[in-house]
């Protein structure tokens, strides 16, 4: 989630993308997918945001430069 939110993409879904990956794959590779495992995938990014406003955080974002050719 760090790493994707130094890249500049935001808390919310940094937190979608790496909570419903592996619920992805899971469901793909036959686990079973419960009402719990989608809330948890769907609500803790927005959570996570509140959470860390409240702290303070303000996260680094690294500057890409491409070259044009």
């Amino acid at each position: 989630m760090l790493g994707l939110i130094r890249l500049g993409v935001g808390v919310v879904p940094a937190r979608w993308i790496t909570d419903g990956l592996p619920l992805v794959l899971g469901v793909i590779l036959g686990g079973e997918l419960g009402v719990g495992t989608v809330i948890f995938a769907v609500a803790f990014g927005p959570r996570m945001k509140r959470a860390l406003g409240r702290l303070g955080y303000s996260p680094r974002t690294i500057l890409i430069v491409r070259a044009w050719r």
